[in-house]
């Protein structure tokens, strides 16, 4: 049966149906975006060269980080850098910096199966307090109402049971789109902070 084809366009609708400008501009922004992130890969391999003791020699950055882009991240473009990334059916350990259009950037750490019983011993009551903990059993979650500040107490008992129940642990900084200028300062500043409270 055919379909029906029949509906109405309202006023905003047809204005932006009818203007190539802000899908010319979203263009141009999006590969501003990918340089961005391109820096900020090139900056994290000459302030990051492995991993501290407790984690496997073999998963220490190598090469260019790795950038993906899609259009569909809860209906919203995004932009993804993992450097560095290591992705294994027995456990995960990633460095992610994720832009999320019409949102912010979410820079985190996260480590699962095998691996992250190398971070089972992270002491989280070493990190800043703007860094936040992901509370939702889906460690691909991305919206910023999963992620919940540390305890201002130094007490982490609930979230290390949560990690050892789920298998993973995924630490996170949001980073408003505004702030895109201290992206890279901010990102370095994360890495030292994960890296200092695995020693």
């Amino acid at each position: 049966m055919p379909q029906d084809t029949h509906f109405d366009l309202s006023n905003d609708e047809l204005a932006l149906l009818s203007d190539s400008r802000f899908l010319l501009e979203k263009r141009v922004i999006t590969e501003k975006m990918v340089a961005l992130l391109g820096g900020l890969d090139r900056e994290l391999r000459c302030h990051f060269s492995k991993w501290p003791a407790p984690f496997p020699v073999d998963t220490a950055p190598g090469g260019p980080g790795k950038i993906s882009r899609g259009e569909n991240l809860h209906g919203l473009p995004f932009l993804v850098l993992d450097q560095p990334a290591i992705y294994k059916p027995e456990g995960t350990l990633a460095l992610r910096v994720v832009f999320w259009w019409g949102n912010y950037f979410l820079i985190s750490f996260q480590a699962s199966g095998d691996l992250y019983k190398h971070a089972g011993s992270i002491q989280l009551n070493r990190l800043d307090k703007d860094i936040r903990y992901l509370a939702s059993e889906d460690i691909w979650e991305i919206r910023e109402t999963h992620y919940t500040f540390l305890p201002q107490n130094g007490d982490t008992k609930n979230i290390k049971a949560r990690a050892e129940k789920t298998g993973f642990i995924k630490l996170g900084l949001v980073v408003p789109l505004s702030g895109y200028r201290e992206l890279t300062e901010k990102a370095i500043r994360f890495v030292k902070a994960i890296q200092q409270a695995l020693e």
